[in-house]
């Protein structure tokens, strides 16, 4: 996914942040270009045909293997250590900082409410902690992306977006169609939209 498109998913996702107002009926509601969607939660039939999707796509990539450059996350990462990048270094600096921001919880829990400047600083601190956290494990995701597993969980949201996204034909927001009547035509969309609805859906799926 290109940074531009990853930003505009993130961005598009924190302007609603899943607004309880804007979820009912199992569908999310969203605003994209001053155009109304939304996605629904999946059916068991469209579960068991992601599923189909996901290891079909296993399956193939399995059947290429090493020879094309297809690895399993445990042959992955192994690789990477090899080049100088250690995944299971990056675990542990993740576990570090989240214990870091537990300490930080409990002295910030500690404090009384006069003690404004120290709880300011202890904000500000754990803000810092957060945001690296976010960065070691966005680091992290780029390198093993390519395995196996992440690129067959990939194909199996990526078929759910295609299933489950719809959008406002009229004003009043009661009439409904799928943005894309195939899984073909999703793969063929090559505007940033299915990365933003794809991004509300994890989220609802997630949450």
């Amino acid at each position: 996914m290109e940074d531009l498109t990853l930003n505009e998913a993130l961005e598009e996702l924190q302007k609603s942040s899943l607004n309880p107002e804007l979820v009912k009926d199992n569908k999310f509601y969203f605003q994209y270009q001053n155009e109304w969607y939304r996605v629904n939660m999946p059916s068991q039939k469209e579960l068991a045909e992601a599923n189909q999707n996901r290891n079909k796509v296993k399956i193939q990539l399995l059947q290429k293997g090493k020879k094309e450059g297809f690895l399993m996350k445990k042959e992955l990462i192994a690789v990477l250590k090899e080049n100088g990048v250690d995944i299971e270094e990056m675990d542990k600096k993740i576990e570090k900082l989240k214990d870091n921001l537990i300490q930080m919880a409990l002295t910030a829990a500690k404090k009384s409410d006069r003690e404004e400047k120290q709880i300011e600083k202890l904000e500000e601190e754990t803000k810092k902690i957060d945001d690296e956290i976010k960065k070691v494990i966005n680091e992290k995701m780029t390198h093993l992306t390519p395995a196996i597993e992440y690129q067959s969980e990939d194909a199996w949201y990526k078929y759910l977006v295609s299933s489950c996204t719809e959008k406002a034909m009229d004003e009043e927001r009661e009439n409904w169609e799928k943005v894309w009547k195939t899984f073909s035509d999703f793969e063929k969309d090559n505007t940033n939209f299915p990365f933003v609805a794809e991004a509300h859906l994890c989220s609802m799926l997630q949450g």
